[in-house]
């Protein structure tokens, strides 16, 4: 069951929308951080409108914290790639990270109902 719900949360996040946030935010000339961020931002919002009836009390703001607490380690090393491989790498590690920690948030809320 776990797997299925995460894949769920999974497929509600625009992988397209992320990688489109990351490109503007880069041409933009916005630094490494503020452009995952807005990766991040953009997948986020996916995420919650598309899953709004399972994630219900967790907002945009808590969601971008706990992905950036997970990604923000990995910054660095992420901008020494060349930018298409990095493109591409941002976008699967924000989608990951995004299910991740909503499936948490999932698992957690339905535990406190019970």
């Amino acid at each position: 069951m776990n797997e299925s719900q995460r894949n769920h949360l999974k497929k509600g996040i625009y992988r397209k929308k992320i990688d489109a946030a990351y490109f503007d935010a880069t041409r933009a000339r916005m630094n490494s951080e503020e452009c995952v961020r807005e990766a991040i931002a953009a997948g986020g919002l996916t995420l919650l409108g598309n899953r709004s009836a399972e994630l219900r009390g967790l907002t945009r703001e808590a969601l971008a914290a706990a992905v950036w607490d997970r990604i923000r380690p990995a910054v660095a090393t992420l901008h020494q790639m060349d930018f298409e491989t990095r493109r591409k790498h941002v976008v699967g590690v924000v989608a990951r990270c995004l299910a991740d920690a909503a499936f948490e948030f999932w698992i957690t809320s339905e535990r406190e109902l019970t």
